[in-house]
Parts: C-alpha cells; structure tokens; sequence
C-alpha cells in the first residue's frame, strides 16, 4: 500500500520472486526473502521504509498490536511486560537474536546486525504520528480512534 500510495505502482502478487525478477525485471520483496537475496548480491533499489520517510516525513510502521474492546487489561499488561523484557534482553545483548537469525535465513550476520540496528523498536510520538499518517493516507476510517501514547 505504501508504494502504491508514494508511486502509484500496482503489483501483481507472485509466489517466487526470483522466476518473477526474470518476469518482471524488478520486484518488491518483503520478510526473509528479500534479506535473502539482498545478502546474495540482488541490486537493492529501494528501501520502503526510508522512502516513505523521505516523502511523508515520518516512519513507516509496519506492524501495530491491536486488542478486542472487550479486552481485560491484566492480559494486555502481561503481553506487553512480555514485548518490554524481550527488546531489553535483545538491547543488552543482542548477539544470539543475530546469531540465530542468520543462522534460520542462511544470510552474514552483518547483514542481519544492519538490518537489526535501522528498526526502531520503541513507540513514542514520532510512531504514533507515523501510524496516524497512514491512517489518514490509506483512508482507513473503520479505527476507532486516532492512537496517542498514555
């Protein structure tokens, strides 16, 4: 959607990305394969997260973490304690999440210490304002409310 929204590109979903970088001469790949083939010497033309910065001003958020409104409150706290020692366990030492993760995708550790090291995991303002500006720019009005941080 953002590439859509920042290039007004459409895409044709496709199963194996090599046979449709043959197809195609170019293609957007996401997860493990595109680490995968950057770590194989794939020209990397673009990055979607920087050039949704470059244009909108604000990160790009590619994941958020959404609840029923009936949820209990004590089971949110637990998920999100849970989130909180995970990335300060991974901020103290994250050498074994590197490790392991190069090991499962079979790429170089620098890559994955790289790729590691641009994700901002925190949300603050910055983050909110970039999942609201979405919002607005992909016209998703079925949220119930605007985030803000409490």
């Amino acid at each position: 959607m953002a590439l859509k929204k920042l290039l007004g590109i459409n895409f044709e979903v496709v199963d194996d990305p090599y046979t449709a970088l043959k197809r195609f001469g170019a293609v957007l790949v996401i997860g493990d394969d595109a680490l995968r083939m950057v770590d194989a010497g794939y020209q990397h033309v673009a990055d979607v997260g920087e050039l949704w910065r470059e244009r909108v001003g604000l990160p790009l958020v590619y994941a958020v973490m959404v609840v029923t409104r009936n949820y209990r409150e004590q089971d949110l706290d637990r998920v999100i304690n849970g989130i909180e020692d995970s990335l300060t366990a991974f901020e103290k030492d994250p050498g074994s999440v590197i490790q392991y993760t190069a090991n499962r995708l079979g790429v170089s550790r620098e890559l994955i210490r790289q790729y590691f090291s641009a994700i901002r995991y925190r949300v603050d303002d910055r983050v909110i304002s970039g999942i609201n500006e979405e919002l607005r720019l992909f016209n998703i009005n079925n949220c119930l409310r605007y985030l803000t941080i409490n």
